[in-house]
């Protein structure tokens, strides 16, 4: 019996990096390098999402492979897949 729990935990414990969100920190500007305070980021196909602050600022946990959908009124959707962390 303890070696099936004991196998059990390990497993469990293997799984969690698989898990694991990223800390996914950024500034979003326009081409002339200029803040775009309330642009929207959000986790492509989930209602998982941020807004940039007033200097263009943005905080999201996501999964390593997420794809970032950055969209604000006047400019084109722009799409950036979480490639790593750490």
């Amino acid at each position: 019996m303890f070696k099936q729990l004991l196998a059990i935990f390990v497993l469990m414990l293997l799984a969690l990096p698989l898990s694991a969100q990223i800390r996914v920190t950024g500034k979003v500007t326009d081409q002339s390098n200029s803040p775009l305070p309330g642009a929207d980021i959000l986790v492509k196909g989930t209602t998982h999402g941020v807004v940039s602050d007033f200097d263009g600022n943005y905080e999201i946990q996501v999964n390593q492979g997420d794809v970032l959908e950055f969209s604000y009124i006047g400019f084109q959707t722009q799409t950036k897949k979480v490639v790593g962390g750490g």
